[in-house]
């Protein structure tokens, strides 16, 4: 295996000592079960061995793995400066948008009729918790159609047939609003459309 990877690497002298040290069963360790721990256990052997004081070298399978950011495209929430109203934001994107409890209406109120110089902040939460209650009604027509769903195929599934015309198209209107309703979010509401989504 060593020498499968000093074929496709070259046999660098910077390499051979990297590949002594692999075995067949580490390099396989390594790259199928992500040992991430056997991975410092051979660089730190192979520093003091034969490595000492080059910090410029490197495993050669770890040279080229790219670096992803999972957070990179999504938006920051909006700056909010009054304390009441960023934590009604927060309540609001935590909460589940299924059902929303009666407790966070009555703080979002709260927040949204208060006195306060952060008409930003109350335009955000405004606009978030507007997104809540659409989602909620929406929920609530996807559960109607399941319903449906369910008796026309009966408990168990044993009158399963095509779907009736009106029930394909209540589908395709679900789905048409459901995209329609994600593409009206624009680039500072990522953090709304992301809930939405979920």
């Amino acid at each position: 295996m060593a020498s499968l990877f000093a074929a496709r690497l070259g046999t660098s002298s910077r390499l051979k000592p990297v590949l002594a040290h692999l075995s067949r069963a580490n390099i396989l360790s390594t790259l199928l079960v992500g040992g991430h721990e056997h991975v410092r256990n051979i660089t730190s052997h192979v520093a003091q061995d034969s490595w000492a004081g080059r910090k410029d070298l490197r495993l050669p399978f770890a040279v080229k793995t790219p670096i992803r950011s999972f957070s990179s495209d999504i938006s920051a929430l909006p700056e909010v400066t009054d304390l009441d109203v960023k934590n009604a934001l927060k309540d609001v994107l935590a909460a589940d948008w299924e059902e929303l409890p009666d407790p966070l209406q009555t703080d979002v109120m709260n927040a949204l009729s208060k006195k306060t110089d952060d008409k930003a902040g109350q335009e955000a939460l405004a606009n978030a918790w507007r997104a809540a209650e659409a989602v909620e009604q929406f929920c609530g027509v996807l559960e109607s159609l399941r319903m449906e769903l369910d008796e026309m195929t009966g408990q168990t599934g044993e009158n399963v047939r095509p779907l009736t015309e009106e029930v394909q198209d209540a589908l395709r209107a679900a789905y048409k609003r459901y995209s329609n309703y994600l593409d009206a979010f624009g680039p500072d509401e990522t953090y709304v459309r992301k809930k939405v989504e979920t």
